[in-house]
């Protein structure tokens, strides 16, 4: 299967090691599914739910789902990886950059401090700290005046270090 074409697939390849609250990913990412003419029941079923939603019942649609699909289940390394997938190609993209930047930090933060993704949280602070004033201690070399040129470097180059388990979200 390709998936190139399906918003926010990565929440689904990652489900359920790795979750967000925000079910309007997962809703948008059925959405997507059927706009590509994958019809199962339970993406339709996904794409139809609306708040407030039943955690119980999306977990069980969203499983049904990636069972339709023949999706396997990650393992949390991969899963941080694919999950951080469609944040990291917005920022490279420079779409919802800083947005983008602080869910990073946050999946990273609510993960551990996962080495996978550590990276974007530093260049998230580093970002926050030269707002306030001219110096940051949390990524060398990055200033006020090229701080966006670094987070896009840096997220294509994450790209590229990371294309192995991002080809499976590509179908490559």
């Amino acid at each position: 299967m390709n998936f190139h074409q399906i918003k926010n697939i990565g929440y689904l390849l990652a489900y359920p090691t790795v979750t967000t609250e925000d079910y309007e990913k997962y809703i948008d990412c059925a959405l997507s599914l059927l706009d590509n003419d994958y019809t199962y029941t339970s993406i339709c079923c996904l794409a139809s739910l609306t708040q407030p939603i039943n955690f119980f019942e999306a977990k069980e649609i969203i499983l049904n789902v990636k069972d339709d699909l023949k999706l396997l289940h990650l393992e949390f390394e991969t899963a941080i990886i694919v999950f951080s997938y469609q944040l990291v190609k917005n920022i490279s993209n420079e779409v919802d950059v800083f947005e983008s930047l602080a869910h990073l930090k946050e999946l990273c933060v609510s993960n551990n401090y996962d080495s996978n993704i550590l990276c974007f949280a530093e260049l998230y602070w580093a970002y926050q700290d030269l707002q306030y004033c001219d110096v940051q201690y949390y990524w060398e070399g990055m200033n006020k005046e090229n701080c966006y040129e670094v987070i896009i470097q840096h997220s294509k180059k994450w790209l590229v270090e990371n294309a192995l388990v991002i080809s499976l979200i590509e179908g490559k």
